[in-house]
């Protein structure tokens, strides 16, 4: 097959490039991925909402014909196992819940979540070796964030889409064709077929919903491999032309994508600019919550009269909530993060709990915030200005906020975030091994003995 779609691009790129081409720095940082979507899995798994998910799953288990033996079974990080498909939505699901997942910032697309879902799964019922699955991670997540570059993820999420599952099935079926070792004419069928499904609003942010569409991003990915895999086609032309899929999205008659595709094995390795969140709460609140945590050693809350935040505009549509009741919410909106931060906290998952919501000072101060919109911001800066009840004035701006591509987070502080998730189900030695597996990911066996803590954890 020459290639001359879209689709045909990234599935040449699944099924032509050798492992040994994607350098030792890509790979280092794919393990910082899958650390990072470890330790934010396991810290929802207790969260309602996981419990809700797994019992779906046990349901859907149950009322199957044949059982899944366990021979063809994919572990969920709730406890028990699954049919690959089934596993990579119940693990993608709870990759989201917290969203205090990785984003990478130039497609914002959250690109661990239904990867790694898609992945493990397909990996532990088919075998394939974790030094593939690794290389496997970096190649779907060059072609997801390829195709979200130069704003086109910034204008899917202006526009009311979330980039997440629409790149993200491009991304993890890509990821899921190189990793099965698929030729090029299923690997192309099996993209195809998963964006054929692509979908995910924005109107689902600060609610359940959000999570759902990083979990059917990467179960729409395993089900379109294993239906290109039956030989079932897909539409191999759905991203070309003045019809196709982004295009009537955006409704761009005239928006031009084969660029996106170009040069896929050059750098920059886009998972190289992905960014880690030090807070448990939308990417685009993290410069603001950086401001107001410098801000709080100088000012006292209580005696706050009103805090204006200048950020980008893009935070305000999607994270400019007026108030925050729910733990969902309170992710979603700038005035509140803004008020755990003057208050010093450091906006952990425990910050976005019900004692934090319920705290009728927090919300006070989080009704005497006001957003602006800065054009000259970007979506990891921020500028604060405090005035308190005698009149001073206080400011802090932030330029790139921390885990940021520009001001990342180290393995160090990912270590101390991952032992932090992980703490309320595992031991301080289960962590350790688990931690250790994950940080050297790539070795014979290390899937299934990660698989193995996770199955024996409380």
């Amino acid at each position: 097959m020459n290639p001359t779609t879209l689709i045909e691009k990234f599935a040449s790129f699944a099924a032509d490039t050798d492992p040994a081409r994607v350098p030792a720095t890509a790979l280092d940082q794919a393990r910082q991925c899958l650390v990072d979507w470890f330790a934010v899995g396991i810290g929802a798994s207790r969260e309602p909402e996981a419990a809700a998910v797994a019992k779906a799953l046990r349901a859907r288990q149950a009322g199957r014909v044949g059982r899944v033996e366990d021979t063809d079974a994919a572990t969920l990080l709730t406890g028990g196992q699954a049919s690959a498909a089934d596993a990579a939505l119940g693990n993608g699901v709870l990759s989201h819940i917290l969203d205090f997942d990785d984003t990478h910032v130039p497609s914002i697309l959250h690109g661990s979540g239904p990867v790694w879902a898609a992945l493990l799964a397909v990996g532990e019922t088919q075998r394939i070796p974790e030094d593939r699955l690794l290389a496997a991670f970096v190649i779907g997540f060059q072609a997801g964030t390829r195709l979200g570059n130069h704003g086109l993820g910034e204008r899917l999420t202006r526009q009311g889409w979330h980039a997440t599952p629409t790149l993200g099935r491009i991304a993890a079926a890509t990821a899921v064709s190189h990793a099965r070792g698929f030729d090029r004419i299923k690997a192309a069928h099996a993209i195809a077929l998963a964006v054929s499904q692509a979908t995910g609003y924005t109107r689902s942010f600060g609610t359940m919903a959000k999570p759902l569409n990083a979990g059917r991003a990467a179960s729409d990915a395993v089900l379109a491999a294993d239906l290109a895999d039956a030989a079932v086609q897909g539409p191999l032309d759905i991203l070309d032309g003045p019809d196709g899929l982004l295009q009537t999205m955006l409704q761009d008659r005239d928006l031009t994508l084969d660029h996106m595709a170009q040069d896929l094995l050059e750098p920059p390795w886009e998972v190289g600019r992905n960014s880690f969140k030090p807070y448990a709460s939308c990417q685009l609140t993290h410069g603001a919550i950086d401001a107001a945590r410098a801000l709080s050693s100088r000012i006292v809350p209580g005696r706050i009269r009103r805090v204006q935040a200048h950020i980008h505009p893009l935070a305000i549509r999607i994270a400019g909530r007026a108030s925050a009741q729910t733990p969902t919410e309170a992710k979603f909106s700038l005035r509140f993060c803004i008020a755990l931060g003057l208050g010093g906290h450091a906006c952990t998952m425990k910050d976005f709990g019900d004692a934090r919501i319920s705290d009728a000072a927090l919300q006070a101060l989080a009704a005497r915030v006001e957003l602006f919109p800065d054009a000259h911001a970007t979506r990891t800066s921020a500028r604060l200005v405090v005035v308190d009840d005698d009149g001073r004035e206080f400011s802090e701006s932030v330029t790139h906020a921390f885990g940021s591509i520009e001001n990342p987070m180290g393995w160090e502080t990912l270590e101390h975030k991952f032992f932090e998730l992980v703490q309320d189900r595992f031991t301080v030695a289960q962590s350790r091994a688990l931690f250790d597996k994950l940080s050297r990911f790539g070795e014979p066996g290390g899937l299934a003995a990660c698989m193995r803590l996770v199955a024996t954890a409380g």
